[in-house]
Formats: structure tokens, C-alpha cells, sequence
């Protein structure tokens, strides 16, 4: 009975499934909460910076290239497409002005801001 009480307040829904083999099905309240339960964390865009891009060419439309972008303030790490930056950073897409990264399944746009005076990075 306990169970039961303790299953309803953390919003745990009571098994509606059982296998044949007496394997019981949970359906989870909401993703959300299925997201925080097993760790995932939101991310500050405010920890990457977009350092420098090189375009090499194209390849079936998309830019082909390199990224140099810095997390947390350390030094810049160059990247190609597809390739992964600590903690688990993907470069997707690159562009003449940023590059687009994914973290956990979202994307993030990075653009690159030029000092117009000198047009170098500030």
C-alpha cells in the first residue's frame, strides 16, 4: 500500500502492462522529468565562443571546413564537421558567418563577430 502512495506523489504511473513473462511497463510522466532523472543538464551557450572558421570547399552543397571554438574559456580546439570538442560539443554545420554545434540533441548557432575597424576577432 506504501508503494502504491509513494509511486503517486512522485508521479510514477502504477504499471499498466505486464508481458507474459511478468515484465512491467512504466510510461514516464513526462520527458522532461525522464531528462533530469537520468542526468541530463541544461547547457549556457554562454561557454562556447566561436574563435575562427576556414572553409575548404563544398561537398554536396554543405561548406566543408574547419572551427576553432573555446569552452570555458580554454584554448580553442579546431573541429571538422562531425567531430566532438569536451564535454560532448558536435560541430554540424558550418557557414561564412558561424557554425552551428549540437549538445545533447540541440542545436546551438555560434556566429563570429568581427571588430569592424580591424576585422579580427575581438
Amino acid at each position: 500500500m506504501g508503494v502504491y502512495w509513494l509511486m503517486k506523489i512522485i508521479q510514477i504511473p502504477f504499471p499498466a502492462a505486464t508481458s507474459a513473462k511478468g515484465v512491467v511497463f512504466y510510461g514516464a510522466a513526462n520527458e522532461q522529468s525522464v531528462r533530469a532523472l537520468f542526468g541530463e543538464k541544461s547547457f549556457d551557450t554562454s561557454r562556447l565562443t566561436l574563435r575562427g572558421l576556414v572553409i575548404t570547399g563544398t561537398e554536396g552543397g554543405t561548406a566543408q571546413g574547419i572551427a576553432l571554438i573555446e569552452v570555458d574559456g580554454k584554448p580553442a580546439e579546431a573541429i571538422s564537421i562531425g567531430e566532438l570538442v569536451p564535454p560532448g560539443i558536435r560541430l554540424e554545420k558550418i557557414s561564412p558567418d558561424g557554425v552551428v554545434v549540437s549538445y545533447q540533441g540541440k542545436e546551438i548557432s555560434l556566429q563570429q563577430s568581427f571588430d569592424n575597424a580591424s576585422g579580427k576577432t575581438p
